[in-house]
């Protein structure tokens, strides 16, 4: 970035205190060591490294979630019903059918759907003792220190069918909503006129162990005049412990449990995260894609003010709790995926005084900085998405599926970036690697490059373009469709023309731990490095020497307020230090 950089204040401050050492000082914060959970290394302390990052403005980030109909599937079942992908039926070996008018039943499979007996990041078997007792108990009500509020209906306390799930309960497949989920009185069912009981004993064991039960009934479809039977017919089913939805849920569950982790600011476990400004948007909503613009609002941003931020990421965490304001309603399971038109619409929200000129699009006050978003955000009218001329701002978009629908997108874009689009997807004859099942070769990477190479802002004088990254999130594409499939290469196509990353996650740690990956690296590109400087006269063989580091905070003008620190390097193990002492006894 070329810009004149004044120092205001100079200041020579003697850190004795600080004393940096030559080695590691091996601080707690350097050993800590995540869980494997939903909040895997979502809030880490990093030690000595934090003295050294400079801001240079809060990074932006907005999610956009893919809240089409197969997001109400588990993961493992791609974009279908049961009986597709690797969701299918126990082989005839595994559950041999049964003669006319009986049922059999199983929970001993393998091959495809070996995937069923469910383990844990380290391999072990989860169980009905290991199992989460709800898929999103949320944080609670005042277990956050300065404010915050993730008390779900679905979650801790609630009762009858709104708990997502009930353990010792069982579910048939889709027998879930939004908000609820009704058990099964119990096992039997009925087929063309006839009846079917399973067996009590075993598949009380099945579920109780395995949390699973398949089942095969044999009837008569169609009947011949003398009674006997002319056609039969086969029908499977399959239940559901609660205890083993808890552990592997339907997909938006998931992710709406991941975002909501992101925005949770816990105070006793500080991190780079709790600076960001998160947004959150849909890809199919009533009008509005926006559901939460990015907050707090520059006045609030730089230095933080917390009951604001505060503010900020509440709104999120009511977004996805569904405590809407009067007259707003959407869906994070239902509607298709017009993943490029809406990514173009979140870019138009980034925007200022680009689209007319450069897209044919007028500004609009749906996708303007300024909008509230379908959650009504107080401190919107005022709001700025590009707040600093140095600030880094990013889509990550979480889906499970590959693009359809994009007959929206804008002509000018649906050839940019030829070259970059034929290097990823294939020749220009067929672009065989970016084509989607539902639609054709996608402009999803197209649209991710035009919004990264271009400058979006008129409203800033600075040489360096205002940009925003775009990165992706697969959530069971790899498993489902394959590592080289087009449709895992359509997202690896727009996060590398989009300037981001491409992530992949089959299981609700690894999706919290993607979503977490692609939050730190926003956040870390918008954090320069200083490194200290010292003395030329201190060598390997020196005990001590000084070490000067320059701090700046950045703003939109010329001049910024810089500060330089003068630090001792202080080697313990050349001073003749005694790591078994405590200080008193060197």
């Amino acid at each position: 970035m070329t810009r004149t950089r004044t120092l205001s204040s100079l200041g020579l401050l003697a850190l004795a205190l600080l004393a940096l050492p030559l080695r590691s000082d091996g601080g707690a914060s350097e050993c800590f060591t995540a869980a494997a959970s939903y909040d895997v290394n979502i809030h880490t302390v990093t030690g000595d490294e934090s003295f050294f990052k400079l801001p240079i403005g809060p990074a932006n980030v907005m999610f956009l979630l893919d809240n089409s109909g197969s997001m109400g599937e588990l993961v493992q079942c791609g974009d279908g019903q049961w009986g597709g992908v690797n969701c299918l039926w126990p082989t005839t070996t595994e559950l041999p059918t049964p003669a006319v008018g009986a049922v059999a039943g199983t929970c001993a499979v393998g091959g495809p759907i070996a995937w069923m007996y469910l383990t844990d990041p380290s391999g072990v078997a989860v169980t009905r003792a290991t199992a989460p007792l709800l898929v999103d108990p949320g944080h609670g009500a005042g277990a956050s220190s300065i404010g915050l509020k993730d008390s779900p209906p679905w979650g801790t306390g609630c009762v009858g069918n709104a708990c997502l799930f009930n353990p010792d309960a069982t579910y048939a497949y889709r027998s879930w909503s939004e908000t609820s989920a009704t058990p099964l009185a119990s096992l039997v069912f009925s087929s063309n006129g006839s009846t079917f009981t399973p067996d009590p004993v075993a598949s009380a064991a099945c579920l109780a162990g395995k949390g699973f039960y398949f089942m095969r009934a044999t009837s008569c479809s169609r009947w011949n005049t003398d009674g006997t039977c002319r056609t039969l017919a086969t029908t499977n089913r399959v239940v559901f412990a609660g205890w083993w939805l808890n552990a592997n849920p339907p997909k938006f569950m998931t992710a709406r449990r991941a975002i909501k982790s992101i925005a949770w600011i816990d105070p006793t476990k500080p991190s780079n995260l709790d600076q960001a400004r998160l947004g959150l948007s849909i890809i199919n909503s009533p009008g509005n894609r926006i559901v939460v613009p990015v907050g707090p609002s520059k006045a609030n941003s730089f230095p933080v003010a917390q009951s604001a931020m505060v503010a900020a990421r509440q709104l999120i965490l009511d977004a996805l709790n569904r405590i809407w304001p009067a007259g707003v309603s959407f869906s994070l399971a239902n509607g298709g995926t017009p993943l490029a038109p809406t990514l173009v619409n979140v870019g138009q929200y980034f925007n200022k005084g680009v689209y007319p000129v450069k897209l044919g699009i007028a500004d609009s006050t749906t996708y303007t900085e300024t909008t509230p978003g379908l959650m009504q955000a107080s401190w919107a009218a005022n709001n700025c998405a590009f707040c600093w001329a140095c600030q880094t701002s990013a889509v990550i978009v979480v889906t499970d599926g590959s693009p359809n629908t994009e007959s929206a997108t804008p002509t000018a874009l649906r050839t940019y970036g030829e070259a970059s689009y034929v290097a990823n997807c294939g020749p220009a004859t067929s672009y065989l690697r970016c084509v989607s099942p539902n639609w054709g070769p996608t402009y999803v990477p197209r649209v991710a490059g035009w919004l990264y190479d271009t400058d979006l802002r008129t409203d800033f004088s600075v040489n360096d373009p205002q940009r925003l990254s775009t990165s992706t999130i697969g959530f069971g594409i790899k498993s489902n469709f394959g590592a080289t499939s087009a449709v895992w290469n359509i997202l690896q196509s727009t996060a590398q023309m989009g300037g981001g990353k491409a992530y992949d996650a089959t299981s609700p740690a690894e999706l919290a731990a993607a979503i977490t990956s692609a939050v730190n690296d926003v956040v870390d590109r918008a954090n320069s490095f200083s490194a200290p400087a010292a003395s030329s006269l201190s060598t390997i063989h020196t005990a001590a020497s000084e070490a000067f580091i320059t701090r700046f905070k950045p703003n939109e003008t010329a001049a910024w307020e810089g500060h330089v620190f003068q630090g001792l390097l202080f080697d313990e193990f050349l001073n003749g230090c005694d790591p078994t002492k405590t200080p008193t006894q060197q």
